[in-house]
């Protein structure tokens, strides 16, 4: 596996119905909205930072939200799954006759880890 190169989680997920727009010395100016805030915690390596705003139109966009905000924790299961299959396939001698029976699987997870990676 390469190393990550996204923003290392844990990712949160916050709805807003305001935003600051703009400061003027003291005078904050915000706006009124409704969307899904993705976002690090300040004590993050790299400090506070918005990753991303989802619009909150339906449910869907809600579900959109809460699987992107999940996806560093996903990452990290996959990628500990395919590790630990990769233990087994290499010391299982049926295996190595060649009956693993996830090679699909196996695959799909090498793929999405890639793409994921922007490999």
């Amino acid at each position: 596996m390469t190393k990550a190169t996204h923003t290392s989680g844990p990712w949160n997920l916050e709805r807003e119905t305001e935003r600051e727009i703009d400061r003027r010395g003291n005078t904050v100016i915000v706006e009124t909205c409704d969307s899904w805030k993705i976002s690090v915690e300040p004590d993050h390596p790299n400090g506070a930072l918005r990753l991303a705003t989802i619009p909150n139109r339906d449910s869907q966009d809600a579900a959109n939200a809460a699987l992107i905000a999940s996806a560093p924790e996903l990452l990290a299961a996959l990628e500990q799954m395919l590790k630990e299959h990769d233990i087994i396939t290499d010391n299982d001698p049926s295996v190595r006759r060649g009956d693993d029976r996830w090679p699909n699987s196996a695959k799909k997870a090498r793929d999405a880890i890639a793409k994921a990676r922007g490999q």
